[in-house]
């Protein structure tokens, strides 16, 4: 039986490490990104060079893309859907709504293309490590079909459900590791009234009922104000205007995931989107 090909497009923060796991462990990869040093930062490691006709041929595509709105561009107004050969399988490891999932996969589905969506937790560093946790949305036959492959780069591979779950799933995660960058937000600027330096709050609560992953990774950023994007307050922002979307949807009432989208919307006009999430203690009071 020959080896499935695997294509991936969406090279950034997360998907370079993502799409560097699967090479390490000898899977064929076809690569594309609208960055070329990306691109070419692959290739040396082995991949190949694609353009959306070769990606459409693969067995297995992955898209790791900033938002469901430039997913569904990707697909299906730049025209990798009509690439894509019947019987493959596309897994959009994007951030979205659970409606945009469930949308995309009717419309591959009138294609005989097979989809699931499958975000990832864990940010960049587990990205690396190759221990990113996915959330996963798909049948059950293709959550078999996709579950070695994620193995490669994620320690936790959980089926959530059908198509659009482990959207759902996604967001659930934001909320609470937004609202967690929140509470930390304030606990510093707190803690600063008082006299009492970040690096010596961190030190004293780390392994108390405050210690959490998030305070674990944004610690030593915030203390070092290391702003440089790993989980960038844009895409933050997206997220958490997505589960205020969902939540009206259902007729849900979240004023804490509300409040905190408000401290983000307001970052973002004040042109620190493409900062790390960790500047937000920094900037966060009212000036």
């Amino acid at each position: 039986m020959s080896q499935m090909t695997i294509g991936f497009v969406g090279l950034g923060i997360m998907g370079a490490p993502m799409a560097s796991n699967l090479l390490k462990k000898g899977f064929l990869l076809t690569v594309s990104d609208i960055e070329q040093k990306a691109v070419e930062k692959l290739t040396s490691q082995g991949a190949v060079r694609g353009d959306y006709e070769s990606i459409g041929a693969c067995d297995l595509v992955f898209l790791m893309l900033p938002s469901g709105k430039i997913s569904k561009s990707v697909l299906f107004e730049a025209g990798l859907c009509g690439c894509l050969k019947a019987g493959a399988l596309v897994c959009d490891l994007s951030s979205q709504l659970p409606e945009e999932a469930v949308f995309a996969c009717g419309e591959l589905a009138k294609r005989g293309v097979r989809y699931a969506d499958a975000p990832v937790t864990g940010g960049e560093p587990k990205a690396v490590s190759g221990e990113l946790s996915f959330l996963v949305g798909a049948s059950e036959s293709d959550f078999a079909c996709l579950l070695p492959v994620l193995e490669a780069m994620g320690k936790k591979i959980t089926r959530m459900g059908e198509v659009g779950s482990g959207n759902a799933a996604k967001l659930a995660n934001q909320i609470i590791t937004n609202v967690t960058v929140g509470a930390i937000a304030e606990a510093v600027n707190l803690a600063k009234k008082a006299g009492v330096e970040p690096e010596t709050l961190f030190a004293a609560i780390a392994d108390g009922a405050a210690g959490s992953a998030m305070l674990n990774t944004r610690a030593q950023r915030i203390i070092e104000r290391n702003y440089a994007p790993g989980a960038k307050i844009s895409i933050n922002q997206k997220d958490m205007g997505n589960v205020l979307t969902f939540a009206e949807q259902a007729g849900l009432d979240l004023p804490l995931s509300r409040s905190y989208y408000q401290t983000l919307c307001r970052l973002s006009k004040q042109g620190l989107d493409g900062l790390d999430v960790s500047a937000v203690p920094e900037y966060y009071p009212e000036t």
